[in-house]
């Protein structure tokens, strides 16, 4: 997964000064915590890429930049909608699919299964709660 792999580069870059020995000395500590480390990453967000994130997760197939500009207020540009996109792909919190679906020609975009599980579980609504 292209976002773990930044969270713990970034990592050991933070906390050992790029030193990977000392990392895989207290490897247990910064996989133990990546829902933590996803949840800072998931902060920093602006409040259109959550929304985005959200909705791609709440999709079961990979969609269009049309499917996501039609779910989104009418009030956003498709070019903010498009900013979003290319800063969640720049992140690794989404991909492309296939980079092109070959019947429309149009790029579809679907989030990896553990960003997916990590939003599910954690930053989508709870139903049924009080």
């Amino acid at each position: 997964n292209p976002l773990a792999l930044k969270i713990v580069a970034a990592s050991i870059k933070d906390l050992f000064d790029g030193n990977v020995a000392e990392f895989v000395k207290h490897q247990t500590w910064i996989f133990g915590d990546f829902s933590e480390m996803l949840k800072q990453q998931f902060k920093r967000l602006s409040d259109l890429e959550k929304q985005i994130l959200r909705f791609l997760v709440s999709e079961a197939n990979a969609v269009s930049l049309e499917d996501v500009n039609n779910k989104l207020p009418e009030s956003l540009r498709t070019s903010e909608i498009m900013e979003a996109l290319r800063s969640l792909i720049h992140r690794d919190w989404i991909q492309t699919a296939s980079s092109k679906d070959k019947k429309s020609g149009q790029t579809l975009y679907m989030v990896q299964r553990l960003v997916k599980k990590y939003v599910e579980k954690y930053q989508l609504p709870k139903h049924g709660s009080s």
